[in-house]
């Protein structure tokens, strides 16, 4: 059983491939863009409470 999504859109001419959902279960929230030979993974995580001091 595969968990995921896959989302294809054209941008610029060019196929670009989002799949969410199938790696990185410890994150809040991940993705992994494509176009071409290239890709990215987008990791997320975040803390129950606010830290003071972070501003990012």
């Amino acid at each position: 059983m595969e968990i995921g999504k896959i989302f294809h859109t054209t941008i610029g001419g060019r196929e670009v491939t989002v799949e969410t959902g199938k790696y990185c279960g410890q994150a809040n929230g991940h993705c992994i863009v494509s176009c071409g030979e290239t890709s990215v993974m987008v990791n997320v995580t975040m803390s129950e409470k606010p830290r003071e001091g972070m501003d990012f």
